[in-house]
């Protein structure tokens, strides 16, 4: 690194990288919170569910507020550099660090990964989830209408809009007079 480069703070480098294990620690009870879910949807235990769903919330307000701290930490160290806040990633900040603080860059590197590994992981769980819930609620959809003939509100895309496509023909088993 040159020598026209100021040095960074070394509290606020401590400070910044204990933000991010706290980051990290929140991303992994999040990752636990999608490992409960799934058994949840799968044996159709609403109530339990919006139990797991409200700690998920509670969790990501403090990931959010987490973040927060992050950003502005993010944009300090970036103002001493001369860059701008965005263009300080935490590869950059490693490289920084191996040169100013070499045994602060290895628990930035560690975390970062960490962080990224849980990531990576809740996106996976995310999609599983996602599909087990569309297809239990495709099941409910079908078999309400197997029993009534009532198509029920109707079907809606992942973006909100109504389903345009008639459904498939279908045969009923009870008449809803019965």
């Amino acid at each position: 690194m040159s020598s026209d480069k100021k040095l960074l703070d070394e509290p606020k480098i401590d400070l910044y990288i204990a933000v991010l294990e706290r980051e990290k620690l929140l991303m992994e009870q999040l990752l636990e919170i999608q490992r409960d879910k799934k058994p949840l949807i799968v044996l159709a235990k609403p109530e339990e569910l919006d139990k797991v769903n409200m700690r998920e919330g509670v969790l990501v307000s403090d990931l959010e507020k987490t973040e927060g701290a992050r950003f502005k930490l993010q944009k300090d160290l970036a103002a001493v550099l001369g860059i701008e806040s965005e263009a300080l990633t935490a590869q950059l900040l490693y490289l920084v660090l191996s040169e100013q603080y070499p045994e602060k860059a290895g628990r930035l590197q560690e975390t970062s990964a960490g962080i990224q590994r849980s990531v990576t992981s809740i996106k996976e769980l995310n999609e599983e989830n996602h599909q087990l819930l569309e297809t239990a609620l495709e099941y409910i959809s079908e078999m309400q209408w197997m029993l009534t003939g009532d198509e029920g509100a109707g079907t809606y895309s992942g973006s909100g809009d109504m389903d345009s496509k008639p459904p498939p023909p279908r045969i009923k088993i009870i008449d809803a007079k019965a």
